[in-house]
């Protein structure tokens, strides 16, 4: 699982390993 942030720099992705 992980949560797209998209606010300034679209694309960037922060993985969040405890819910993979």
């Amino acid at each position: 699982n992980f949560i797209a942030i998209g606010s300034m720099e679209p694309g960037i992705e922060i993985w969040d390993l405890d819910l993979a």
